[in-house]
């Protein structure tokens, strides 16, 4: 794996998103910004759910797979990209066991060794014990882990986090924010993570970007940031020791 290299330019109505991202294979990217920065929007492009324009051009492991200037699109299935939302979207139909080995399932991989790797990443995430378990029957935190486990276990090669910590309650985020940046941290594929919180960057990330309308406007380790902030919200969210 070479990891990801990625300009992307979307452009609606009168925001233009232009963003160029490097992140090397095993390495995580904190996108990190206010409302409206272009964060999600830029999830979305690397994912191929919104199109690229102009110059926008999405390269994994060596594999082009957009460009718009010739016209080369990849969909999302067939991009080898784990994606966890905020909300975990389990499927609740499904046994917290089936909705991780769901990702697996959809790869190809026969149903009893999809069972067995998907049993690995519920264990890694500790809550084994949940496997027979329906998704209503859990709690948020438990099915947080449980889409973390559905992403990881393909072991894809572009993992796209949006604020996958951000619904829960502060003892929970600190519990899988540090199980989290563990399974990162073993993972050979990169990681885009999108978050409001400087503190999921700092812990988790090995380099972190600020976007500002649509623009990259500084990027850096933590602290570089607060040692030189470019922005007045650069400044808010890594203030002086």
């Amino acid at each position: 794996m070479t990891g990801l290299d990625a300009r992307l330019v979307v452009e609606r109505d009168s925001f233009r998103l232009d963003l160029h991202l490097r992140v090397p294979a095993g390495g995580v990217l904190a996108l990190l910004g206010p409302n409206g920065a272009g964060k999600t929007t830029a999830l979305a492009a690397l994912a191929g759910a919104v199109p690229l324009g102009s110059e926008g051009r999405v390269v994994l492991d060596g594999r082009v797979l957009d460009d718009a200037g010739t016209g080369v699109h990849v969909d999302l299935a067939r991009r080898s990209v784990g994606w966890v939302f905020q909300d975990p979207l389990l499927f609740p139909h499904l046994t917290v066991a089936q909705n991780a080995a769901f990702g697996l399932r959809a790869g190809g991989v026969p149903r009893r060794e999809a069972a067995r790797q998907a049993g690995e990443w519920l264990d890694r995430f500790g809550i084994a014990a949940l496997a027979d378990a329906r998704p209503r029957a859990i709690s948020g935190g438990q099915a947080q882990r449980a889409a973390l486990a559905r992403a990881l276990a393909p072991q894809p090669h572009l993992l796209l986090l949006d604020e996958p910590l951000a619904a829960l309650d502060v003892e929970v985020r600190e519990e899988i924010r540090r199980d989290l940046r563990d399974r990162l941290r073993q993972h050979p594929g990169c990681t885009v993570l999108v978050t409001h919180d400087a503190a999921d960057a700092v812990r988790l990330a090995d380099e972190i970007v600020i976007l500002e309308s649509g623009r990259a406007v500084q990027r850096g380790s933590a602290e570089s940031l607060r040692g030189a902030p470019a922005t007045p919200y650069v400044a808010a969210m890594f203030p002086p020791a």
